[in-house]
Order: structure tokens, then sequence, then C-alpha cells
């Protein structure tokens, strides 16, 4: 299964359909408008952006000038980016890797 933005939401998309349950999407869901189209044109009933809220803590309060300028890096990256070092200072020091 090739790695890309979204890359699970149609599993998610066919058993809410076909099983008529609800479901959550997950699978490089990286930005806000991302999860805004999968929620409204009805693929899923709740969309789980760990890795994206793993990367930076801060996601939901990002202003949303920001959002195109990371998701187009880390789209095209397929959503496996290394931190900032703004990102990284903003941790605690073992989660940046840091021991000092």
């Amino acid at each position: 299964m090739p790695l890309a933005p979204g890359y699970q939401v149609p599993f998610a998309e066919r058993i809410r359909r076909e099983a008529g349950i609800l479901t959550g999407a997950v699978g490089l869901i990286v930005t806000p408008q991302q999860a805004d189209e999968i929620i409204r044109s009805e693929r899923a009933d709740l969309v789980l952006l760990a890795r994206e809220f793993l990367r930076d803590p801060y996601f939901p309060s990002t202003p949303p000038g920001r959002w195109a300028r990371k998701s187009t890096r880390r789209c095209s990256m397929y959503g496996l980016s290394r931190p900032s070092e703004k990102q990284k200072a903003a941790l605690p020091r073992k989660a940046a890797g840091r021991t000092a």
C-alpha cells in the first residue's frame, strides 16, 4: 500500500457505507482542510490526526495562514518530515531528543 496523504480513508469510507456503522479515518491526514473534506463528504464520522499532533502539539492553535505552508512541506514528504528547530524548542527536553 503506497503511503500518501489520506491513504487509509477509503477503508473507513467503505466500512461506513457497507456496514452502516460509524467510522474514524486515519492515515497521514495532515491539514484541517483535508480533515474537513473527509467529514463533509461523509467519508468518515471522525478524523484522527495523531501523527500531526506528535509533530506539532500546538497544531490546533496554528494560524490558518501557516497551515498551507506546513502541509505542502509535509505532504510532499508523505508526512515524514523532521520537526523544525522552533518545534523542538517547544517540546520537553526528553521528547525533543535533548538531555541537557
